[in-house]
């Protein structure tokens, strides 16, 4: 079993906080053409933006740091004792999500960019 200290806790807190503002208040609360400015530098048209990019890196340092022993202790349970734990179950959950994000930024960022340039 792994143990966070309490700095890593609030860390993990802050990012926390930090993707919930950054994804679901923030584009929520501020619905103006100011923010669509903010959201879409340096392209105006799509996804493909810093602010995207940043969400996707605050993503997969907080997986590598906070998930990676939970992912760690749930297979080695398995392997081991056999058993399916709660770790087990939120693996899998997190697991399904990064593939379907992957999924996702594929879907959108490869396959439409190129329809995209192809209709122009």
């Amino acid at each position: 079993m792994t143990f966070i200290t309490f700095n890593e806790f609030l860390i993990a807190i802050f990012i926390i906080i930090l993707l919930t503002v950054l994804t679901m208040v923030l584009p929520s609360v501020l619905e103006s053409e100011s923010l669509h400015l903010i959201i879409g530098w340096p392209f105006h048209k799509g996804i493909c933006t810093i602010y995207s990019f940043f969400i996707f890196i605050l993503f997969f340092v907080s997986i590598k740091n906070y998930g990676m022993p939970i992912y760690k202790d749930a297979y080695f349970g398995y392997k081991n004792y056999k058993s399916l734990t709660m770790e087990t179950l939120i693996t899998l959950g997190s697991v399904s999500s990064i593939i379907m994000s992957f999924y996702i930024f594929i879907e959108y960022f490869i396959i439409k960019e190129n329809s995209d340039d192809d209709t122009d």
